[in-house]
């Protein structure tokens, strides 16, 4: 309960919207040598992950930040771990695990981990630290559909509790309703915007 809770607060914190696309700023690469990750001059998160260690990923089925040089010791920034074990996991379509019991800490560095597989966070923690930001408006996680989003057309009213759409879905599918004359996720002070509908 503890961590679900947590990845509520999460979730709801880290302003994820599973309609927005993510920006691409990664570049993954598959040549010889060690799995490394870092930052080039354009601010790109540069992943290297040599065939042989692809190819022991796919077999275990997932990854883990750890794999991608996570330290999990609440002092090292594990941001461009995090977000290229995200990567790898997305276009490889494996899913995602925390090491269990790790305290990863999150500088205030505009990197995002974009989440598009499934994810286990486990018993890991996560430490945000945002006394130095860069960019506020940069998400820390976003979770992200590959699958593009549509206008849902025939619906003209909708009630409290409403049990089904009559109309017709090309699939399993995440309906949405917004206001846009009601705000909510507003945040006052130093860092304050509009919220969201």
């Amino acid at each position: 309960m503890k961590c679900q809770l947590l990845f509520f607060f999460l979730f709801i914190s880290m302003g994820v919207l599973a309609q927005e696309q993510p920006e691409v700023n990664v570049v993954i690469t598959f040549n010889e040598g060690e799995t490394t990750v870092r930052t080039n001059e354009r601010g790109e998160l540069q992943i290297n992950v040599p065939q042989e260690n692809l190819l022991k990923l796919k077999k275990v089925g997932h990854v883990r930040y750890s794999d991608f040089g996570a330290k999990g010791d609440g002092i090292t920034d594990d941001i461009d771990a995090i977000a290229a074990a995200h990567a790898v996991g997305n276009q490889e379509d494996l899913s995602v695990k925390a090491d269990d019991g790790a305290r990863y800490y999150i500088g205030g560095r505009a990197r995002t981990a974009v989440i598009q597989t499934d994810t286990d966070f486990g018993t890991a923690e996560f430490i945000i630290d945002d006394t130095k930001v860069e960019d506020r408006t940069q998400h820390v996680f976003l979770v992200s559909s590959t699958l593009r989003p549509f206008n849902l057309e025939g619906v003209s009213s909708l009630k409290k509790n409403q049990e089904k759409l009559n109309v017709p879905l090309p699939g399993p599918s995440l309906v949405t309703v917004t206001h846009s004359a009601v705000r909510r996720y507003i945040r006052y002070g130093p860092n304050q915007n509009d919220g969201s509908p």
